[in-house]
């Protein structure tokens, strides 16, 4: 009798561990796996969203891969897109880099998903360049204004003020009296971002804004301004000898940020982005106070635009998901209330419901005052940025290229101002002419 019993609890148990690992197995068979790419590292901000939803446990559960932001990388993720990769969400860094794929039909329309969901994307996130023929084909998660950073020591050594509206002139001139030394000991007044086809002609956008654009050379070419952006760029980087040359961030693959910290630059030309450096006091060590200002302006500007266009990493579906269902719920939530963690790596969430306290705190950290000049970091970060729009054509990225040569052949003091933009109107003439 003892023995049956035995018997009968050793069958029960067999069957109860049975019917656990069942369930642990439908368990497993029930959770959707979303895959996210991004051209943000990681240990960036990405990480953080990951793991907060992830241990939500909804049945969802996301795995983040990173693609390099650059010409490489960005034809590796077009690459995989074509080729069918298991790829449900996607980032895209800039207009240029995301005008082919909205316009090569590598993103899903997310119209009634918005509609359903009563998310009107300018209204909660801002104006953005995913929209066409009246359809949202991506949400911009990233407040990604352009501003410029100082050296609030170095600006003061130099008897000078943190500016609070100036103009490129008077940019020019800073650049100047912020520069010294030479050879390796040189401190460059400036340095600004290579990574960026358009960073050329970001001055002529400040004053033009989506009046930047053309038909005939998608970029309007015969305007004024972006003849005088170029010429500025020239005067501070040939001339003047004042602002890191491309060339040599080009050919050392030198990022601003590993100028600036360490105290070799003394202005650059970037964004809220860059926060997550100040902070890596480790991988970056320095032992002064970080100043923001807005970005410049020309004497004879009517329009006053910041220079990113809009809000930053453009989240859309690929239309070959299985999955779009719960890629959307994933892409909801880390554009709105999910996007807190990724505040902590400098990053700004473009949704206009976040609370900016919130935002700030996280953003600078416990020790704001040590990395931070803290006033001038409120009045640039949370300014009411006039972003624009410019048509999504499908050969804008072919063209900004393009340009950027002829751009880089001027800086290098192979063409000048007036060479190079006849040869850009060329180019980009004969590119458009192609499609």
């Amino acid at each position: 009798m003892a023995n049956n019993k035995k018997w009968i609890a050793l069958v029960m148990a067999v069957i109860l561990v049975g019917t656990m690992l069942s369930g642990v197995a439908m368990a497993e068979k029930d959770v959707i796996t979303i895959n996210v790419w991004g051209g943000t590292p990681e240990e960036g901000g990405p990480g953080a969203i990951v793991e907060a939803y992830n241990a939500l446990n909804t049945g969802i559960q996301i795995v983040y891969t990173r693609y390099v932001n650059d010409e490489s990388g960005n034809t590796k993720l077009d690459t995989a897109l074509l080729s069918g990769a298991d790829i449900d969400i996607f980032m895209s860094h800039g207009p240029d880099r995301f005008s082919n794929r909205l316009t090569s039909g590598m993103c899903e329309d997310l119209t009634p998903y918005l509609t359903e969901a009563g998310i009107d994307v300018e209204r909660d996130f801002g104006v953005s360049y995913a929209r066409m023929d009246g359809k949202d084909y991506a949400i911009p998660v990233t407040d990604a204004a352009d501003f410029i950073w100082l050296n609030k020591d170095m600006v003061e050594a130099a008897g000078l003020t943190v500016p609070t509206e100036w103009t490129f002139e008077e940019y020019r001139n800073y650049a100047k009296a912020l520069t010294n030394g030479d050879g390796e000991n040189k401190v460059f007044g400036s340095i600004v971002q290579v990574a960026w086809p358009n960073m050329w002609m970001k001055p002529a956008q400040v004053a033009l804004g989506g009046d930047s654009a053309s038909d005939k050379y998608v970029f309007d070419l015969e305007n004024e301004y972006f003849t005088k952006s170029l010429q500025w760029r020239y005067d501070m980087e040939v001339i003047d000898q004042s602002q890191v040359p491309v060339t040599l961030q080009k050919t050392s693959k030198i990022a601003m940020q590993d100028m600036f910290f360490p105290g070799k630059a003394a202005m650059m030309y970037g964004g809220s982005w860059l926060i997550r450096y100040a902070k890596n006091t480790t991988d970056y060590p320095h032992d002064f106070v970080s100043a923001f200002a807005p970005l410049p302006r020309w004497d004879d500007q009517s329009g006053y635009f910041n220079s990113a266009g809009s809000a930053d990493e453009y989240m859309a579906i690929n239309p070959k998901s299985a999955k779009k269902d719960a890629a959307f719920e994933v892409l909801k939530y880390w554009a709105t209330e999910g996007y807190y963690p990724a505040c902590a790596f400098g990053k700004i969430p473009a949704w206009k419901n976040a609370d900016p306290d919130k935002v700030l705190a996280l953003v600078l950290g416990e020790n704001a005052d040590e990395l931070f000049d803290v006033e001038t970091v409120k009045r640039v970060l949370f300014d009411d940025f006039n972003y624009f729009t410019t048509p999504m054509v499908p050969c804008r990225s072919e063209v900004a290229v393009a340009l950027e040569r002829e751009a880089d052949k001027c800086l290098s003091g192979e063409q000048s101002v007036e060479e190079a933009i006849e040869n850009m109107k060329t180019a980009a003439e004969s590119i458009v002419s192609m499609q």
